[in-house]
């Protein structure tokens, strides 16, 4: 068994609509209403598209039974930037009507993959695969190598990512809890009776 694989070898990579091709004309009175992927949904340090924040736009055409097939975002997609910072993001819901543009690349129906655990792969050699591109292609993306892993295989580093979360999320309770008792001790400066507790 090979030790990696191409991304297009597990996986269909598309890359978005053209929107120059379909916006509405300013003299044309119908249009059809849909949301596009944002630039700026990508910067979730857990790799979740954060739907929250789309732009709106107005194409001149209704898109078809098989265009939205191609350009609708699913439940399970993975978009990454064609833009640098080059990132992926996991869509983790259904949405409604929204697009994703050329300024992304779309990962779908992969083929025996976690796709949680591609997007944390992909997030930490993107710099390293992207970093001196200022935008990567369709082509690029299609031939980027993963680790040829066993659904057990898979299971275990998910296991042991999922372990360093908590841990990491313990972390940062802690740092909260330490800021909150640094502000409180400079609060207290303002006590004539402070005094530094010595247990602090």
């Amino acid at each position: 068994m090979e030790k990696f694989v191409n991304l297009k070898n597990i996986a269909e990579v598309k890359i978005g609509l053209f929107l120059g091709r379909k916006k509405q004309n300013q003299n044309d009175k119908k249009g059809f209403e849909y949301d596009v992927v944002s630039l700026q949904s990508f910067f979730d340090e857990k790799g979740i598209f954060d739907g929250s924040i789309t732009n709106k736009i107005i194409l001149c055409e209704e898109l078809d039974k098989k265009q939205c097939e191609k350009f609708l975002v699913k439940k399970g997609d993975i978009l990454i930037r064609t833009r640098n910072p080059v990132t992926a993001v996991l869509v983790d819901k259904n949405y409604k009507k929204l697009i994703f543009s050329d300024l992304f690349i779309r990962v779908r129906n992969l083929n025996r993959y976690n796709p949680k655990l591609l997007v944390e792969y992909f997030n930490t050699c993107s710099e390293q695969e992207y970093g001196s591109c200022k935008r990567t292609t369709v082509n690029s993306v299609a031939k980027f190598k993963i680790p040829n892993l066993s659904l057990d295989e898979q299971k275990e580093i998910i296991k042991s990512m999922k372990k360093y979360d908590s841990k990491n999320k313990k972390l940062q309770e802690q740092i909260l809890k330490n800021n909150e008792l640094k502000k409180n001790i400079l609060r207290e400066l303002k006590d004539s009776d402070y005094k530094l507790c010595s247990s602090c």
